[in-house]
């Protein structure tokens, strides 16, 4: 029995890729000589904000421009985020000023949970 380097349950390993134990169960997960993948996994699962969710945002993590819902979550470059830095586009329902536009694109450290 060994550590499986995945679930991190003590089991019989079914497979070592790069000197990594891993069980019958987590095997099939991932395919060996693609670690990117397990990276791009790890990613995934931390993004801070998910669509629906409510933030109240602020330009430059600074100046305050309202509250807002998360409608959109970029990680290809498309509108500036990426895998490790996502940005999110925010519908604003409650703007400090009237003048912003409906929508906007932040990043991570420019939302915050309301």
């Amino acid at each position: 029995m060994k550590l499986c380097a995945s679930c991190k349950q003590m089991r019989e390993p079914a497979a070592t890729y790069d000197g990594l134990d891993y069980c019958q169960d987590c095997e099939g997960e991932f395919s060996p000589g693609q670690p990117e993948l397990f990276g791009l996994a790890y990613l995934m699962a931390t993004v801070p904000f998910h669509v629906g969710d409510k933030v109240e945002c602020r330009t430059a993590a600074t100046l305050y421009d309202g509250i807002g819902t998360v409608e959109e979550i970029d990680i290809d470059f498309k509108m500036g985020g990426t895998p490790v830095f996502p940005a999110f586009r925010v519908r604003l329902e409650e703007k400090s000023q009237e003048d912003l536009p409906d929508e906007l694109w932040y990043v991570e450290n420019c939302l915050k949970l309301v």
